[in-house]
């Protein structure tokens, strides 16, 4: 019986550790999930764009500084003329179609986000506290059906005793 009781113990101890850590990790991610909640909410009521998020920002400040270093290549590698003028006209329609792309992926992973954010999200960020519940409630009946076992031994061994006085 003493290692049952000290398997119920580690087990609560494990069960409260967990519980305190879910706890912990949910209040010290609530800001950043206050804000993208709000960056979702935003996106998906049509009163913020993706072009104002700050991956847009990132995107957009690599994609000029590539373009303008392919532009300037043109410029010097290419005799003027038509072909010089196709190159760079070629360079734009890329250019746009580069940003054009990235933004509708942008939107997209806003969307995404926005679900993981209002379904999965919700239930991740809880299942440490279930699972804490779930080890509580096998510490429980165990305990209790040790408590029974107790109580039927007991019960048995006073049958035991009262049959073996009225025989005599």
């Amino acid at each position: 019986m003493g290692k049952e009781n000290s398997a119920n113990q580690a087990a609560g101890q494990a069960a409260a550790a967990q519980t305190q850590l879910a706890q912990k990790l949910v209040g010290q991610t609530d800001p950043l999930r206050k804000e993208l909640i709000g960056d979702a909410e935003g996106f998906l009521t049509g009163g913020r764009d993706v072009t104002a998020l700050p991956e847009f920002a990132a995107f957009k400040g690599s994609a000029e500084s590539q373009f303008g270093r392919a532009k300037d290549n043109i410029i010097a590698n290419t005799p003027e003329g038509g072909g010089l003028i196709a190159a760079l006209t070629q360079l734009e329609g890329d250019r746009a179609s580069n940003q054009a792309n990235f933004t509708g992926a942008l939107a997209g992973g806003e969307i995404d986000r926005a679900l993981q954010l209002g379904t999965f999200g919700a239930a991740a960020g809880s299942s440490g506290l279930g699972s804490a519940a779930a080890i509580q409630s096998n510490r429980a009946a165990a305990e209790s059906a040790q408590n029974a076992g107790k109580a039927g031994g007991a019960g048995s061994a006073a049958g035991a005793v009262t049959a073996a006085l009225i025989g005599k």
